[in-house]
């Protein structure tokens, strides 16, 4: 299974497209994305959801998008969408989410550029 987060949000197992949903489900699993291989909360979902006021049942619609993730994603034969006490792990394979390749993608010089800019808070300059 691969995950594409550049341009629209897409989930391939092999050749095929997955339906993840839209809305407010994709970005559950963009969430999930960003932090894959670790626990996401629900708190910090829900605040990546409704940044300024979550509606009430905003725990529900939550669980309710993970249900609907987990029926997608699980359909390929994985357990890949797990509840982790009050949170959810997306367990993703190196090198099949996009964080993970464009980490192992960096370049050495990219690497200083990124220290650089984080050491002094300014883009370097180049010549």
């Amino acid at each position: 299974m691969e995950f594409r987060m550049l341009g629209p949000l897409e989930v391939r197992d092999k050749e095929r497209l997955l339906d993840v949903g839209g809305g407010k489900q994709r970005s559950v699993l963009a969430l999930l994305l960003v932090h894959a291989n670790e626990v996401v909360s629900s708190d910090r979902l829900i605040d990546g959801l409704w940044p300024d006021a979550p509606p009430p049942t905003a725990s529900k619609i939550v669980q309710v998008h993970v249900s609907r993730l987990r029926k997608a994603l699980d359909g390929v034969g994985e357990g890949i969408l797990l509840t982790r006490g009050h949170g959810y792990l997306l367990r993703v394979q190196p090198g099949r989410s996009p964080t993970t390749r464009s980490r192992r993608r960096r370049s050495p010089g990219s690497r200083s550029c990124t220290s650089l800019r984080s050491r002094s808070g300014s883009r370097p300059t180049l010549p």
